[in-house]
């Protein structure tokens, strides 16, 4: 009687093809949203700062008087208040009713904005 062939395992030479194109192409991927996510927090830092600094110029238009922007060069924050002092204390009022204020994170005054 004769043997039944033997069933070998593993994988086919394309399974192992398919499967290291793909993790290359994951890992493309991956690589580029890791080296633009400073590009990116850039990016919404000026967004922030431009939607402070409209605020800020429709509070001083509807309430005609002086509106001051501070950047704090330090901590990349951006301050929209009715006082001229680097403390703000006296911050505008969001839409939200929160101050407009506008957080970069680790951004700087370096004119990248």
């Amino acid at each position: 009687m004769p043997t039944p062939p033997s069933r070998q395992r593993g994988f086919t030479l394309v399974e192992l093809i398919i499967v290291i194109t793909v993790l290359g192409i994951l890992s493309f991927v991956a690589a580029a949203r890791l080296i633009d996510n400073d590009a990116a927090r850039a990016r919404g830092f000026a967004d922030r700062l431009e939607s402070t600094l409209q605020q800020a110029h429709k509070q001083a238009i509807a309430q005609r008087r002086l509106v001051y922007v501070n950047l704090d060069a330090v901590s990349g924050r951006v301050r929209a208040c009715f006082d001229a002092a680097a403390a703000c204390s006296q911050p505008l009022a969001a839409p939200s009713g929160e101050a407009a204020n506008c957080s970069g994170g680790d951004h700087s005054s370096s004119g990248s904005f």
